[in-house]
Formats: C-alpha cells, structure tokens, sequence
C-alpha cells in the first residue's frame, strides 16, 4: 500500500522495480486492514495460512495494520528487519508489543528459508542465497536494503520484556 502518496510521495523506484506488476492500494488511513480494496485483495489469496507484514513506522501503520488483521483472524508474522520507525526506542516498543498481543517476529531470511524448506540440494536455495540483499555502511550501495541497513540482533535492542538467543532485531544507527 502507499499512504497519501500525492501528499507524502510515492514507493521509490528501487522498491518498485522488484514488484512490477503489482499496482499499489492508495490509503489514508493508517492499517492497510481498514481498506475496502486491501480486504478484497487479501480475501482472493487462495491458501493463506497467515499474513507477513512489512512496512514504514513500526508503530503506526504497521502496528495498527497487524491489530486490525488479528481481529479479522489471521495469524500475522511481522518480518521484524523489513519494519522501522524514525526513533529507535519506539520502534523497539513496537517490536515487543507486537510479541505480546499474538504475532510471530520473523526475519526476511527466515521467511524466505522457511518457504523454501530444503536447502542445500536444490538450485533454488543457491539463487535465494545469492540474491539476498548484501547489508552495507553505505546508503548509496545499490545493495544495501535502505533503512534496514543498519539493523542487527543484539540483547542490547530488547526491552526486558523478551528475547532470542541472540537478541532482538533494532536500528542500531
């Protein structure tokens, strides 16, 4: 979806290009869910077992879209490095109360493996493995992934309220 895009702009290019024949769902309401035209789109998917979400203000769009989700019945897996927020307290906030009210965090490559389940003897792992996206310290990288560049895993991230064995995935920059 796109937020006010005649008022706040619309998806960049880079974004866009990976998604060509996908026309974006203008709204102006925060959740995606509260959309008559996103609702439709989401109720023609065949097989949905739960939705990924992914997007702009962790705390906002993100978060009221993965509520209003729930309260329709999905499962909701919120892909934890493919969400951000200007301020990094707010967006680690956001994170935990996702946890807390019934969504699964993911990662972009747990997603993708996990879609793929079996590795090693299968080309499509290697062209999956190759193609993620190379995180580096340099915004004008054509690699790196945008704003998620800089986030990482650490204990550091976690409110107190939970954790993984190698922490919690936060901006750290």
């Amino acid at each position: 979806t796109e937020q006010v895009p005649e008022k706040l702009g619309p998806t960049i290019e880079p974004i866009k290009s990976l998604i060509p024949n996908i026309k974006p769902i203008h709204k102006s309401s925060f959740s995606c869910a509260s959309n008559p035209e996103f609702i439709s789109s989401v109720n023609n998917i065949e097989n949905i077992d739960c939705a990924v979400v992914a997007g702009i203000e962790t705390h906002v769009c993100v978060y009221q879209t993965v509520k209003d989700l729930q309260k329709l019945g999905q499962k909701v897996e919120v892909v934890a490095d493919a969400v951000t927020c200007r301020k990094l307290y707010v967006h680690d906030v956001g994170l935990d109360r996702f946890s807390q009210e019934g969504s699964f965090l993911t990662t972009v490559e747990m997603l993708l493996f996990g879609m793929q389940k079996n590795g090693i003897k299968h080309l499509k792992f290697y062209k999956l493995y190759l193609n993620l996206p190379k995180l580096s310290n340099d915004p004008k990288d054509p690699n790196a992934m945008f704003m998620f560049a800089f986030n990482q895993s650490h204990p550091d991230c976690c409110p107190s309220t939970f954790s993984t064995s190698t922490g919690c995935v936060c901006t750290t920059k």
